[in-house]
């Protein structure tokens, strides 16, 4: 299909253009492989995320038996296995690639909201990460009492990623909402500390009028 052959080229806008147009997302070729799948062969990263995001089964097998991770590692490209093996759910690959209105749509169809990337990143720490307010809103407008205290595998919550990454709209709208300003985490490092480490002024001075401390956690 012309789709297709437009994810196998790297062309993201023309495939963008088609799903929006109503193209089948994942209307194999003759061995069964999705559009995803021949994405992850020849290492089209950009296109990868997009699919996913769009709803593309991840784990969806070609005739073969193959999956589009395997069709990734197989090649030697990395970078495009990386979101495929990531990409938990379609809602969770479209938060973390700061597709707004991609998650909206997932959203709608009651997905679970406790799924975690393998880095143990929520569903609120990608939205954090993508640096879109927008996404955060999202989530909280359908989910009012999301685990803002949640941590990754490095013991960082929301607010503490929003803090490294500069992100002082998300950071501002997790202290609004009760997140902890001293959450440390595994390492002892806390928002407050990342925050002025990255130089991220207008965060620090959040952080402080919400209580938090200098001091590392010990």
């Amino acid at each position: 299909t012309a789709l297709w052959l437009a994810a196998q080229a790297g062309r993201v806008p023309v495939v963008q253009y088609l799903v929006d147009e109503g193209s089948a997302l994942e209307l194999p070729n003759s061995l069964g492989q999705t559009p995803l799948y021949a994405a992850c062969a020849v290492g089209r990263t950009e296109m990868v995320k997009l699919l996913i995001s769009l709803g593309a089964a991840v784990d969806k097998p070609a005739r073969d038996g193959t999956t589009p991770l395997f069709a990734a590692v197989a090649n030697g490209h990395v970078e495009a296995a990386q979101p495929a093996r990531d990409g938990t759910t379609p809602l969770f690959a479209a938060v973390a690639n700061g597709h707004v209105e991609a998650a909206q749509v997932a959203l709608e169809n009651a997905p679970r909201l406790d799924v975690r990337a393998r880095d143990g990143r929520t569903l609120l720490s990608a939205a954090v990460q993508c640096g879109r307010d927008a996404m955060m809103d999202a989530l909280l407008v359908f989910k009012a009492d999301l685990d803002l205290e949640a941590r990754d595998d490095e013991g960082r919550t929301a607010l503490y990623l929003s803090a490294a990454a500069g992100s002082a709209g998300c950071a501002r709208k997790l202290l609004n909402k009760g997140a902890a300003p001293g959450a440390a985490a595994a390492d002892g490092t806390t928002p407050l500390w990342s925050a002025a480490y990255g130089g991220f002024d207008r965060i620090v001075a959040m952080l402080m009028e919400k209580g938090a401390t200098a001091a590392l956690a010990t």
